[in-house]
């Protein structure tokens, strides 16, 4: 198993803005994305955010936008139980399943490495 982390893509990645075109080249050669977003925002806006980067791989080309993914919420150690919930159910009605996790507490990351495992 080899894990490559890929800092935050930018809107403009897939036309090179910031480093996205090697960020983005060094991705093709991974089987499954693990894709982290922040719990810390307003569900709307995570969306968004999400969706910003699955145009950044589909704009990029090279097959990454049908590559595996697994979604992630992190930070959720920062919000409440509801919010969580509010999020994930979000996430659902857009057809996507959302891990919730916590580095800081280890909440979900058992879950997580699970589902990477699952995903070889």
């Amino acid at each position: 198993l080899v894990i490559a982390d890929i800092p935050g893509l930018v809107e403009g990645a897939s036309e090179g803005k910031g480093l996205g075109t090697k960020f983005l080249k060094h991705i093709e050669r991974t089987k499954t994305l693990v894709h982290l977003v922040a719990a810390v925002d307003e569900v709307e806006k995570i969306y968004d955010k999400y969706l910003l980067i699955r145009k950044e791989l589909k704009d990029f080309g090279a097959g990454l936008e049908d590559k595996k993914e697994i979604l992630v919420l992190s930070k959720i150690d920062l919000v409440s139980k509801e919010k969580i919930e509010e999020i994930q159910t979000f996430f659902k009605k857009k057809k996507k399943t959302i891990i919730p996790i916590s580095s800081g507490s280890g909440e979900g990351v058992e879950k997580l490495k699970n589902k990477i495992l699952e995903s070889k």
